[in-house]
């Protein structure tokens, strides 16, 4: 709510707009359900296959795979963040091409024209610190595992976010 009212504030000093205080009241219990619910799926996986694959195109197989479990748990509104720069540039520039890495980014692009609701960012490494974790830890389980609860990897990284 009280991040709802400094938006507001400032888009009426810096734009000269303003929403009414019934919208600002729907949006902040809006934002509380979604938080809410996202509580309860705390879901997750990890996965690596052995080989040598480029970065970026490992990149672009994680991201498609975060999308399509985003789908089997029937999420609606959803923010990727990548910490590949050339993933995120390809996917935004809708990339084409006859390359494994463009056909992956192709099929990305075709999840996100059904799920208008979803977005795909970049975020520097720093800022992305719990998928690096998760990403390193992942190394030493087994070769797909589903996530039901917070692993102790991330757990520090996760309270200190929330702060």
């Amino acid at each position: 709510m009280l991040d709802g009212i400094w938006k507001n504030r400032n888009d009426y000093v810096w734009h000269n707009e303003q929403e009414e205080a019934s919208a600002l009241g729907l949006k902040a219990n809006y934002v509380w359900n979604e938080w809410f619910q996202a509580q309860e799926r705390m879901a997750g996986s990890t996965a690596w296959d052995p080989g040598t694959l480029p970065v970026f195109e490992a990149e672009a197989l994680a991201l498609k795979e975060a999308i399509l479990g985003a789908i089997s748990l029937n999420l609606e509104f959803v923010i990727f963040e990548s910490d590949s720069q050339i993933v995120t540039q390809a996917v935004h520039s809708n990339k084409k091409g006859d390359s494994e890495f463009c056909l992956i980014i192709d099929y990305i692009c075709s999840l996100l024209r059904s799920f208008k609701n979803f977005e795909v960012k970049f975020v520097k490494r720093q800022a992305n610190s719990v998928a690096h974790s998760l990403a390193r830890a992942a190394n030493s389980w087994a070769r797909r595992s589903l996530l039901s609860s917070t692993p102790l990897c991330i757990e520090h990284l996760l309270i200190n976010e929330s702060r």
